[in-house]
């Protein structure tokens, strides 16, 4: 265990009402995130950085961090290059285009089930609006992941 390793699991720890639990190759401790008594969240060494893994609400490390007033780079052993800068800020705008094609997805499908059903016919402008820019959104996003390649 490293320096990053025992200074993260620390101000954890001491967020928490339990201390850390040794478990394969790292811990396993209480998110502060989400709460609960369960030590459900994994933290472990990795190759750059350490690894975390909220096992029962699936926590966003960076939420992990901030609960215990740390951030995204103190998981790193290393302070990141531009390189990795500019890779950690395309991680985070793909999970927050998911995030937000999920729900233009839900909008969606919700009316399209009630369209479906004949229970809901878009009969005012509001509706229509919102059923066309959400179709707008999730076309917007579908073609920047197909120019991606993915």
């Amino acid at each position: 265990m490293n320096d990053v390793f025992n200074r993260v699991v620390a101000a954890i720890e001491a967020a928490n009402t339990k201390p850390a639990q040794k478990s394969g190759e790292g811990v396993r401790i209480q998110c502060p995130a989400h709460g609960g008594n369960d030590r459900n969240l994994y933290i472990a060494d990795g190759t750059s950085r350490l690894i975390m893994v909220c096992y029962s609400h699936q926590c966003d490390p960076k939420d992990i961090l901030e609960a215990v007033g740390l951030s995204i780079k103190d998981i790193y052993y290393k302070p990141l290059t531009q390189q990795e800068k500019t890779q950690h800020k395309i991680l985070v705008n793909d999970r927050q285009l998911k995030s937000d094609l999920e729900i233009e997805l839900l909008i969606l499908l919700q009316w399209l089930s009630a369209f479906y059903e004949s229970m809901f016919p878009i009969d005012n402008d509001a509706d229509r609006s919102r059923v066309l820019l959400a179709m707008k959104r999730i076309q917007k996003v579908t073609e920047y992941y197909l120019k991606r390649g993915v």
